[in-house]
């Protein structure tokens, strides 16, 4: 995957955890906990979309 692309996901895995995370936050105040979600950075989200990625089959010639 390219560089650009990862950046790309990346920042948009960021902005759905920062959507959910607001709503974990809104839910908390509702029901008087004191517990939220932790957040995750994109330099955490970028590696592991790196890890992830679909590698090509390897093919034996017999």
């Amino acid at each position: 995957m390219p560089e650009d692309a990862l950046t790309e996901a990346a920042k948009e895995l960021e902005s759905i955890n920062d959507f959910y995370q607001d709503r974990a936050a809104l839910y908390v105040e509702n029901h008087s906990q004191s517990s939220r979600l932790s957040a995750s950075s994109s330099v955490n989200i970028k590696g592991i979309l790196k890890q992830t990625q679909v590698r090509q089959p390897i093919v034996l010639e017999s």
